[in-house]
């Protein structure tokens, strides 16, 4: 009978020992380091976009541009923020909630910077935001820079009133401002659209 105890005993014992050298009790010991693993993950991943519009400097510097090359140039900079969708536009890696005319919420880009692309077309750049809060930051980085309301009319491009700003410390520039739901009508963009876009645009005499 004690034979068998002792047996019984040894094969607890024996099994006890082989446990502490598993690979489960192995991970078991380096779950306390995962927190720290994790970190060091996270800072090593590619760094998300960062912007849901182009900031007030980036769309005056675009504005100078003469050529698509130009533009192509420009955005491949900023590809963490925008990628190019199709012909004479790229839009906003950022996408949320956008809410259209009759109250109706949907996911779209938040921005979008479109160029002429078309033959013969008028030379024209021009950032759509999408939405409202997005659109007052902007307008507000140009007020910093002193852009002042001066003028306003109807604006053949967005058919829809333009409002025009210009600022004593950047003479010879003026910022077009259009709410609108036709944001470039010649490009055939939302043909019936039902939310309302910013169109911010810079030009230079």
């Amino acid at each position: 009978m004690n034979t068998k105890i002792i047996f019984i005993k040894a094969c607890i014992l024996l099994l006890l020992f082989s446990s502490c050298g598993s690979k489960s009790n192995k991970r078991a010991v380096d779950a306390a380091d995962l927190d720290k693993v994790m970190q060091e993950d996270a800072a090593n991943a590619p760094a998300g976009p960062t912007r849901s519009t182009l900031s007030s400097d980036d769309l005056m510097q675009l504005s100078r541009c003469e050529d698509i090359s130009c533009i192509q140039l420009f955005m491949k900079e900023r590809s963490k923020d925008f990628f190019y969708t199709k012909k004479g536009e790229y839009t906003s890696l950022n996408r949320g909630m956008v809410m259209d005319s009759s109250g109706k919420e949907f996911v779209m880009p938040f921005s979008t910077v479109y160029f002429s692309s078309e033959p013969q077309a008028t030379w024209r750049i021009a950032q759509t935001v999408h939405k409202k809060d997005l659109s007052d930051l902007l307008m507000n980085e140009f007020m910093q820079k002193g852009f002042v309301l001066v003028d306003s009319f109807r604006y053949y491009a967005t058919e829809a009133q333009c409002y025009q700003f210009t600022s004593p410390q950047f003479p010879r520039t003026a910022l077009f401002y259009s709410p609108t739901y036709k944001p470039w009508h010649l490009k055939g963009l939302y043909m019936k659209p039902s939310w309302l876009g910013y169109v911010f645009e810079v030009h230079y005499e």
